[in-house]
């Protein structure tokens, strides 16, 4: 295998694992509030999403959890990787429990 061609390889796989890790955590955020949807599940009434929890809470989940694997705005220093693993957190949570039945 020529180095040219074991280093594409080898930048895919790290792609993959820059990507799995806010992956994982949102992951973890969904497992925090899966509770609260079992919930709803045992209640009566139709489906309903809560589209200004999505929006409020959501987008700026999802913009910080994968802030680092795009060309960021503000410099990558400013944002730990501790905060960015708080908002993948935050997001999972959000989307699991943004459903719920009237």
């Amino acid at each position: 295998m020529t180095l040219t061609r074991y280093n594409a390889v080898r930048f895919n796989i790290g792609w993959l694992i820059a990507l799995a890790v806010p992956v994982s955590y949102i992951i973890f955020g969904c497992l925090l509030g899966f509770d609260c949807l079992v919930r709803q599940t045992r209640k009566d009434g139709a489906w309903s999403v809560d589209a200004a929890r999505l929006i409020f809470l959501g987008l700026p989940g999802f913009y910080f959890s994968f802030y680092l694997l795009r060309k960021p705005i503000l410099p990558a220093w400013s944002l730990s990787q501790q905060f960015v693993a708080v908002a993948a957190v935050v997001l999972g949570y959000v989307l699991i429990t943004s459903f719920y039945k009237r």
